[in-house]
């Protein structure tokens, strides 16, 4: 498999891109955070909370990435079967890196013996 032609961002793309990051991660985190007390029924208002704040990182996340590509949600994630073989192919490669990591890892430890 060939790779793509790197792109280079200009100043403005590069900022659009490190909001974009910075606003998944936020998001993440924060949806983590109260998926962790989503069963607490004394810890409601916090859940709630954090849900709110999560989805206005996830809002976001999806116009930071429509002004910077030009995509949405909609056309990014078509309701076909196309996107099952995008994530599938995205699944195999995060095995291979997960694989090719442990490998590295046990002849790191082998050179510190």
């Amino acid at each position: 498999m060939t790779q793509p032609e790197r792109i280079i961002l200009n100043e403005e793309q590069k900022r659009l891109l490190r909001k974009l990051l910075s606003a998944k991660d936020s998001f993440e985190q924060l949806h983590s955070l109260a998926h962790t007390i989503e069963d607490n029924s004394y810890m409601k208002k916090e859940h709630d909370y954090l849900e709110e704040q999560a989805g206005a990182y996830d809002y976001i996340f999806w116009d930071t990435l429509e002004k910077l590509t030009g995509e949405t949600i909609d056309t990014l994630y078509p309701a076909s079967g196309d996107q099952t073989e995008e994530e599938k192919a995205l699944r195999e490669e995060a095995e291979r890196v997960l694989e090719a990591r442990k490998i590295s890892d046990i002849f790191n430890l082998l050179k510190e013996d």
